[in-house]
């Protein structure tokens, strides 16, 4: 079994760590995929997005398209 998935390393411990994409409709899909670090000025997103050919191209308009949404729903 193959896996890929994010990490950040941080030498300033974060106000908060997230590992889900808010409003996507299959969470484990995301998975390992997508990690935000929140500091106090700032915030810091990690992600990693398959690009396996046609097969997951419907998938991955899917997830960049609630990505898109989530950022735009943040309060920076």
């Amino acid at each position: 079994v193959r896996t890929a998935g994010t990490a950040i390393l941080s030498k300033l411990e974060p106000i908060s760590v997230t590992k889900t994409l808010p409003g996507h409709p299959d969470p484990n899909t995301v998975k390992g995929r997508i990690i935000t670090l929140e500091f106090e000025k700032y915030y810091i997103i990690g992600t990693y997005v398959p690009n396996a050919g046609e097969k997951l191209k419907v998938r991955r308009c899917m997830t960049d398209a609630v990505f898109g949404r989530s950022l735009l729903a943040r309060r920076w």
